[in-house]
């Protein structure tokens, strides 16, 4: 009994930890050349303008704060829409992958300071 109660509570710490590490980042991602190409022609228009108010590349804080959401929904708004951000992001042939790929790299960037 001993044993099972053990093992129950066990599983529990894991699946409690596995469910605050929404708000760690993701490890870095390097984007291929077509990602790159994409990123250059949509994303970094606000992304990479510090006169935007978007989250910039590489700013963690403010990445961190919208991954607590999950990357799933994080891709969803960027394909959708949400608030400020228009539908697709300015990119009319972005893939899911594509968006998540572009995240991620934005979200983990080493941004020079």
């Amino acid at each position: 009994m001993k044993t099972l109660i053990f093992l129950l509570l066990s599983s529990l710490v894991l699946v409690l930890s596995a469910c605050d590490n929404k708000s760690t980042l993701p490890l870095p991602v390097s984007l291929n050349e077509q990602q790159a190409k994409l990123f250059a022609q949509s994303c970094a228009i606000c992304h990479a303008s510090s006169s935007n108010p978007a989250p910039q590349v590489g700013d963690k804080a403010a990445w961190n704060k919208r991954l607590e959401q999950g990357l799933p929904t994080l891709v969803q708004h960027a394909m959708q829409g949400f608030n400020s951000m228009p539908a697709g992001g300015l990119c009319t042939t972005c893939t899911p992958p594509d968006f998540e790929a572009m995240i991620v790299y934005m979200a983990t960037a080493q941004t020079k300071k």
